[in-house]
């Protein structure tokens, strides 16, 4: 390999290293504001409430969210 080459190389490796550091601390970082978010929160997961029957079917294919009916 060239001086050239191996120089050129060198810096790549060196790039490399960095970016896949960042990458990460970047994972844990986010690993741990999840870990925080779901401490603070368990109530917020409220069960959705029932959607009603129309015609036998769900009325949520059948009715927008304004109540407007869909054909």
């Amino acid at each position: 390999m060239s001086p050239e080459a191996a120089a050129k190389h060198e810096a790549f490796l060196k790039a490399r290293g960095r970016h896949y550091s960042n990458e990460a601390e970047a994972m844990k970082r986010a690993a741990q504001l999840s870990d925080d978010e779901d401490d603070d929160s368990p109530a917020e997961e409220a069960a959705a409430p029932p959607v009603r029957k129309v015609n036998g079917a769900s009325s949520a294919a059948h009715e927008t969210a304004d109540g407007m009916k869909c054909t």
